[in-house]
């Protein structure tokens, strides 16, 4: 065993690491300080082990000395590198990496694409920047069993929805018991933009009544882990917080192309008056989302999303397309003839 891991090593530096100073590497939008920089071989780029695993993917390391391997173990993922090796284990599976892990001058080596996406994370490669994303986002994640589903019952057909109430708990609570009292019942769908969005929960129709459950406003729950992506299920407001009621809107626009291409102009410039970045409002994984699935990308940090169309979107671009006044008013009435809720 140490004969091969040695054959493997010297073998390795034969291939010369190409020393990658101008390389940078933004992880869930923030630039990470490296203290050794990268390395590349064969278009490979490698990063020192205990920096990705303690500055990007939080990750406690426990070596192995008897199988010459490192463990990794963080809420998400446990993998297993072993050094020399072309397979690593994510949670017990063996996976096939593109590229093995080596040691020189005592530093441990892995190549970024292979570790990252071991915890789940995205990786991608552009203009001399490694940009390491989170590739989990909840509306995107499979249903799991016992999550509550809303079926809304239109005049022109059905659509389901998912929730996250752990991230936009009062939101959750006041639709679900709105929509279980019959609030919502034969209550219209009062302003209708296609390649926009559809808005309804005034039982006034007039875009301005409504209340919450607890008779006045609350306030909005904003988190970047919910996007205004296709499908997104979100609370209306005035543009003023807090300023939610019983309102709601659908996310149905189809093309996000103008605003993707637009942001990575400037993706990495800082935004006016704050420290933060454009790529940290919008990560790899979120803009590839938005490019996959279409959305309102422009909405987000302004209004809470809740859920997530789950069946029906067709019914959405139906209700989008119908004849509208001069105020977004559907010309022959939409309406919410009732809604059941159950478990998945």
């Amino acid at each position: 065993m140490k004969k091969t891991i040695l054959t493997f090593l010297l073998t390795a530096m034969l291939a010369v690491p190409v020393i990658a100073q101008d390389t940078i590497v933004i992880a869930d939008g923030k630039e990470v300080t490296l203290d050794n920089p990268i390395k590349i071989i064969d278009n490979i780029s490698y990063i020192p082990l205990r920096e990705i695993s303690e500055k990007i993917l939080n990750a406690d390391i426990i070596w192995d000395s008897s199988n010459k391997s490192a463990i990794l173990n963080n809420s998400s993922a446990t993998v297993i590198i072993p050094i020399g090796s072309s397979s690593i284990s994510v949670n017990n599976t063996q996976k096939i990496t593109d590229a093995p892990a080596f040691i020189e001058n005592g530093i441990t080596y892995v190549p970024v694409r292979a570790l990252s996406e071991g915890f789940n994370m995205t990786v991608g490669y552009e203009n001399k920047t490694i940009t390491i994303s989170r590739s989990t986002l909840p509306q995107l994640s499979p249903l799991e069993k016992g999550e509550t589903i809303a079926a809304m019952h239109t005049n022109y057909g059905d659509i389901k929805f998912r929730f996250f109430p752990e991230y936009a708990p009062k939101a959750v609570e006041n639709f679900l018991t709105l929509a279980e009292e019959g609030y919502y019942n034969n209550i219209t769908f009062h302003r209708v933009i296609n390649n926009f969005m559809i808005q309804g929960g005034d039982p006034d129709a007039s875009g301005a009544g409504g209340e919450s459950i607890w008779g006045a406003d609350f306030e909005n729950e904003i988190t970047p882990d919910l996007r205004h992506f296709r499908g997104a299920l979100c609370m209306a407001n005035r543009g003023i917080d807090p300023s939610n009621g019983s309102q709601f809107y659908i996310v149905q626009n189809k093309d996000t192309s103008d605003f993707t291409n637009s942001i990575k102009e400037f993706l990495y410039q800082t935004i006016e008056g704050t420290d933060i970045t454009y790529s940290e409002l919008y990560p790899d994984n979120v803009l590839k989302a938005y490019e996959e699935l279409g959305g309102c990308p422009s909405l987000d940090f302004g209004y809470t999303v809740f859920g997530q169309v789950i069946e029906g979107m067709d019914i959405v671009d139906i209700i989008a397309a119908v004849e509208t006044d001069s105020n977004s008013k559907p010309v022959k009435d939409v309406i919410i003839t009732g809604i059941d809720i159950y478990k998945y």
